[in-house]
């Protein structure tokens, strides 16, 4: 029986089978492999000061696992939704080489069913109008990792929806973490 891995360590055998499989499935831009640690894991994990621990956390496009696999890394409760078979089973591979057991559901998130109380986390997914249409039917609050763009981004979803928003810088480049509460739809 393997013994479970340090949080170090499991980072660690993450990021390398993130590399290995890029080179066959574009998980990631190549161009940021050789800055990952700083443009992918610490980015993710910054969330953590944000995320509370009894929650379940429902990682939407979940792709390289960014942030989701990260989360359940760092012992976050951890739901991934991919519409992409081939990046399910790269996350299938990624779970069992970082010791987690986030849950990884193979489907587009219009079709998710979410239990009521998460949190929606997304990373490079939609513009933020787009990531309410496709996510509202799962209730809940929002802590996305957001671009330098996110507020023409809430500009424009306020346009649609009702919300109440926290704009954090990131600590490791030009974007911010957005912190979503309250959101309805505007009638």
């Amino acid at each position: 029986m393997q013994a479970k891995l340090s949080q170090d360590n499991a980072l660690k055998e993450y990021v390398d089978l993130l590399v290995e499989w890029n080179q066959g499935m574009n998980l990631v831009s190549p161009k940021s492999i050789p800055y990952i640690w700083d443009r992918h894991i610490a980015d993710c994990v910054q969330l953590a000061e944000y995320l509370p621990r009894d929650k379940t956390i429902y990682d939407i496009g979940s792709g390289a696992g960014l942030p989701g696999m990260v989360l359940s890394i760092l012992g976050f409760n951890v739901q991934l939704v991919e519409k992409d078979e081939r990046k399910c089973v790269f996350l299938g591979e990624a779970s069992r080489v970082g010791g987690v057991k986030p849950l990884v559901h193979n489907m587009r998130v219009e079709n998710f069913k979410a239990a009521p109380g998460g949190l929606i986390t997304a990373r490079a997914f939609a513009p933020l109008a787009e990531l309410f249409k496709l996510t509202r039917h799962l209730g809940g609050d929002y802590v996305l990792l957001k671009g330098e763009n996110a507020m023409a981004e809430i500009s424009e979803a306020k346009k649609g929806w009702n919300f109440e928003y926290d704009l954090h810088p990131s600590r490791t480049g030009s974007g911010f973490i957005l912190i979503i509460k309250g959101l309805q739809e505007v009638l």
